[in-house]
């Protein structure tokens, strides 16, 4: 959809009647969701509609894939368990550990399975377990902060710990 957006034929998308009345956009739309969907599970569905080359079907049709309610509780369930299974140790970074975190988190939202703010929070912290960042952890947990300030504290902390271990590594002239 961004890049059908990017080539400015997103109103193929969305309004039928457009898409009838621009068939080059409409088909050059069809195209471009054929070669994306070659080697997937939807291809199928794009296919369907090669005799008419309509790209305005053939999406509603991969909507309706990708966001039924079957489907989508399924992928929500799916999101939900590699969320579970993340966690900020010593092994990885907290940069890391924020971007998964926060796709996964937009990823739910998008599908409309999003968690309460404070079970966010809570998951978003009862995971961080690298002894670095315990007494941010704390703070904020004790403060009840969101998960927009949870990730500020996180990120700050990692920046100076960076700098101390910077500071550490350097070699005296």
């Amino acid at each position: 959809k961004a890049s059908i957006g990017m080539a400015g034929m997103l109103r193929v998308l969305e309004d039928q009647e457009y898409a009838k009345t621009h068939k080059v956009d409409n088909e050059t739309i069809f195209y471009l969701l054929q070669v994306a969907t070659a080697d997937g599970n939807t291809a199928h569905l794009v296919d369907k509609h090669e005799p008419e080359k309509d790209g305005h079907l053939a999406y509603q049709e991969l909507v309706k894939w990708f966001e039924g309610d079957e489907l989508t509780t399924k992928t929500a369930q799916d999101v939900r368990s590699k969320l579970d299974k993340l966690r900020l140790t010593t092994k990885n970074t907290a940069s890391k550990y924020v971007n998964q975190f926060l796709q996964y988190k937009k990823h739910l939202d998008e599908l409309s399975k999003e968690y309460t703010p404070s079970k966010t929070v809570n998951i978003f912290l009862t995971q961080i377990t690298d002894p670095d960042y315990s007494t941010t952890v704390e703070h904020c947990l004790e403060n009840k902060l969101d998960i927009n300030e949870c990730v500020e504290r996180i990120r700050a902390k990692e920046r100076r710990l960076d700098r101390q271990r910077a500071t550490r590594n350097r070699v005296p002239i």
